[in-house]
């Protein structure tokens, strides 16, 4: 690999010199963390050294090391193409070499995984029009394998691939609609497929109406092979055929949406629909349908400048059919959901939604004996409010009950009713135009009520708030995303921002169980948390220190160390230190570098 690709290189190093690159692109990352060690390049190089054709060259090399139980895999790809454009003809030439390679302590009495690659394939583009163009292709594939169980033997396997596609575009009116269709197979000594798609899509739009639909179909064939040891003088490995996999899919998209002339009403209608068949003819009971259709219902109304209606209905539909095993699923999804949104004041609003939906599976083949019911109804109330312009005050009441129901009688000790309420209030405090102070809390308790006397009721409260200082130097008021704020007079940043937070938190989690007349606490954890975070901008430099502790029924250390630098408009280096762990003494470091240069 290494001989094969350095002379390529060296060779590509030498044209290259005489001729203009239209387009250079390197990509390398490098990823580290206790269990896994991994790398990856990318090399991207276009010539375009006539205004109708062009030489590409790609690599791609990659390593992958899982320390946990001593797994090692390389890859590496070497692929060059020629395009040779003409008004009618294009043609493409395309050549290349891959090697792959995989080791595991868990397969000792087996030889590392070694693949070898290589092709050289051609096809012909037919296209008189821009919206027409068919194209026919093949490659001659050449592939070398090393038995598993027989050093210095190779399995060989060589065939070819074939491939055809068209695809054609129009409009007429203010209609547009496509076709697209491919063919494909490939047929290696062990590695055999055939594909086939079609898909059409058309778009329909004017000013208060579109309709868009797309359609989709699938046919795929794949001859499973499964290597063996066939005993004799000495182990050696074959490659036997196992059973042939049918795959037939079919998806159709469809959305349409009106607009009233005002701008007032607005109601769209959106369904997707998806099967799919598997089948193989040795495995028969693996056969297997899948089917999902989804469809949405949406109406939006602005009854006032300042108030809207939003609602939704949706009704989400799945099945998964094993044709021998006995297991059928249906899941269904019904649901109705309306907002009402006031605007009582300039950026001050009052929010109430209210949903409720009914999740049912269905076993009709199991009896119906693990059928289920599951109803959410929930209801929200959120206000907010500005006070003095620089105090942003907000609130979020909910309230939700969830009956869940077991409809066999075996089951029926899990029925159970679930009410919860939740209140969570924040507060943000803008001082001056650079500094803000902000508080966030939440209180939730939860009762589960079970149907059934034989279980007691079971009680969960959750209590946090959050306490943050942040400094910007940009200024704050200009980037916060709050508008009141950002009408406010401030500074004008001029580059070199930098932004500081420093930030501390705390939650706790009590479950308890009904004991008659009171609640016993049963388990409970507590977690405090305090961090600091630095971000600054210095010209194209970039870096950020972020340490955090937490403590309380669990610890733990984090710090964040990250620098990027884009050195052109085009290109960035990027660098992060995260060690990471329980005690200081015993911490895990992961550390990644990314590198994205364009020139």
């Amino acid at each position: 690999m290494k001989l094969n690709s350095s002379f390529f290189l060296i060779c590509f190093s030498l044209v290259a010199s005489l001729l203009a690159a239209q387009n250079k692109e390197l990509e390398f990352f490098f990823s580290d963390t206790q269990n896994v060690r991994s790398t990856q390049n990318a090399l991207n190089y276009q010539i375009l050294y006539s205004p109708r054709s062009l030489i590409g060259i790609k690599v791609n090399t990659g390593t992958d090391e899982r320390l946990t139980f001593d797994q090692r895999s390389r890859q590496a790809s070497l692929q060059m193409d020629w395009q040779l454009g003409g008004r009618l003809f294009s043609h493409f030439i395309n050549t290349g070499y891959e090697y792959f390679y995989d080791s595991s302590s868990l397969e000792q009495e087996l030889s590392p995984y070694r693949n070898k690659t290589a092709f050289l394939g051609y096809d012909l583009e037919f296209s008189p029009v821009d919206s027409l163009a068919l194209n026919l292709g093949g490659s001659a594939i050449i592939r070398r394998e090393e038995d598993r169980y027989t050093a210095d033997r190779l399995l060989k396997s060589d065939g070819y691939r074939l491939q055809g596609s068209m695809r054609a575009a129009s409009g007429w009116g203010d209609a547009q609609f496509g076709i697209r269709a491919h063919v494909e197979s490939k047929d290696l000594d062990w590695e055999a497929y055939r594909r086939t798609n079609i898909s059409a899509w058309t778009d329909y739009e004017t000013y208060q109406f579109q309709w868009q639909q797309s359609f989709n179909w699938d046919y795929n064939e794949d001859d499973l092979y499964v290597l063996e040891m066939r005993h004799g003088d000495r182990p050696e490995g074959n490659y036997r055929f196992s059973d042939m996999q049918k795959r037939n899919s079919i998806g159709y998209n469809s959305f349409m949406e009106y607009r009233h002339p005002s701008d007032y009403v607005r109601l769209s209608f959106a369904d997707i629909f998806w099967r799919r068949y598997l089948s193989l003819q040795e495995n028969a009971p693996r056969n297997n349908t899948d089917l999902i259709n989804q469809a949405n219902l949406d109406l939006d109304v602005q009854i006032h400048p300042r108030l809207t209606l939003n609602s939704r209905a949706m009704y989400h539909y799945s099945l998964k059919d094993f044709s021998y095993l006995g297991n059928t699923r249906h899941t269904s999804l019904r649901g109705l959901s309306a907002r009402l949104g006031w605007e009582y004041l300039p950026y001050d609003s009052l929010l109430v939604q209210y949903s409720i939906d009914l999740q049912r599976s269905l076993y009709p083949e199991e009896d119906h004996m693990w059928d289920n019911d599951l109803r959410t109804s929930s209801l929200s109330l959120g206000v907010v409010h500005h006070w003095k312009q620089r105090m942003r005050l907000g609130t979020w009441v909910n309230w939700s009950l969830k009956d869940d129901v077991y409809i066999d009688g075996i089951l029926s000790s899990n029925n159970k009713n679930i009410n919860s309420i939740s209140l969570m209030p924040d507060c943000r405090i803008l001082i001056g135009d650079r500094l803000s102070f902000n508080q966030y809390y939440k209180l939730r308790a939860e009762y589960t009520d079970y149907m059934y006397e034989g279980r007691n009721r079971s009680f969960y409260r959750h209590l946090g708030y959050r306490y943050s200082l942040t400094f910007d130097s940009f200024p704050l008021a200009a980037r916060s995303g709050n508008p009141v704020w950002m009408l406010l007079p401030y500074r004008q940043g001029y580059g070199n921002a930098i932004s500081m937070e420093l930030s501390f938190g705390y939650e706790q989690n009590d479950y308890a169980e009904n004991m008659g007349e009171y609640y016993l606490i049963n388990s409970k954890n507590k977690r405090y948390s305090s961090g600091f975070q630095i971000k600054h901008d210095i010209d194209s430099l970039y870096y950020i220190v972020e340490p955090k502790y937490f403590w309380g029924t669990w610890q733990e250390y984090s710090l964040l160390l990250g620098l990027a630098w884009q050195f052109n408009p085009q290109s960035l280096l990027e660098f992060s230190l995260n060690p990471i762990g329980e005690s200081l003494n015993s911490l895990e470091w992961r550390s990644s570098i990314n590198l994205s240069l364009r020139y």
